[in-house]
């Protein structure tokens, strides 16, 4: 277990880890629990037996307006990583979609009694008969993987809810259906950040095409270039 220690500047918050040592640029939850002469003590909030000592990664935090940090895990020891900063780039929200345009996503909430039926039908190509004010479209701005999203919105589903999907990766024109959980929900700590989001979603897919994956994998590493590195 490490002796955490902390400076003056508290960093310490939940954040988004970008591993950008796999080719997925893989997005895993985690605490900041200090830092002390730019090594970070992290501590990984979902299991994950991948990173090792060497590998690359990004902490983002979710709640707070420091830096994004490029560091090398140097040391790992179960859940608690030691990072060690590589550069600093400050935070732009207005970068990354001038740059590459986000992921335009509509979605809605499945109820549980028809998610198996309505699913099916979703994937297999069918019209979707729900009303369109049930369909909701967030800010493209958001993180994402070939595993799920994390996007901004007011908390219209639950942990644990079905959604329909239907997404594009940044200016390409198609648009791909998927089935996706819900994951978590975490309040936005400052509203003013936000004015027309209240919660940051996050959700897993758990139906998608070959195609969904392969497009938005090669748009992280669009992405690793163009704003992580």
């Amino acid at each position: 277990m490490y002796a955490h220690a902390m400076d003056a500047q508290d960093v310490r918050g939940e954040i988004d880890l970008v591993d950008i040592s796999s080719p997925s640029l893989r997005t895993l939850h985690a605490t900041v629990l200090g830092e002390q002469a730019g090594l970070f003590e992290v501590k990984l909030e979902e299991a994950d037996h991948s990173l090792s000592p060497g590998g690359l990664v990004v902490l983002n935090w979710i709640h707070h307006e420091h830096a994004r940090v490029s560091g090398t895990v140097v040391k790992r020891d179960g859940p608690f990583l030691r990072v060690m900063e590589r550069r600093r780039k400050p935070r732009d929200r207005r970068v990354f979609p001038r740059l590459v345009g986000g992921i335009p996503l509509r979605y809605r909430v499945v109820q549980a009694d028809e998610a198996e039926v309505v699913t099916a039908r979703w994937m297999a190509g069918a019209p979707d008969a729900a009303p369109a004010d049930q369909w909701r479209q967030p800010d493209p701005f958001m993180n994402f993987s070939t595993t799920g999203l994390r996007f901004d919105d007011l908390p219209v589903c639950h942990s644990g809810d079905v959604l329909l999907c239907e997404l594009g990766v940044g200016s390409r024109p198609e648009r791909w259906r998927a089935v996706a959980t819900v994951v978590r929900l975490i309040p936005v700590e400052d509203p003013t950040e936000l004015p027309e989001a209240t919660h940051h979603v996050a959700v897993m897919f758990i139906d998608a095409p070959v195609a969904m994956a392969e497009a938005l994998e090669a748009y992280t590493l669009q992405l690793q270039r163009l704003t992580l590195l």
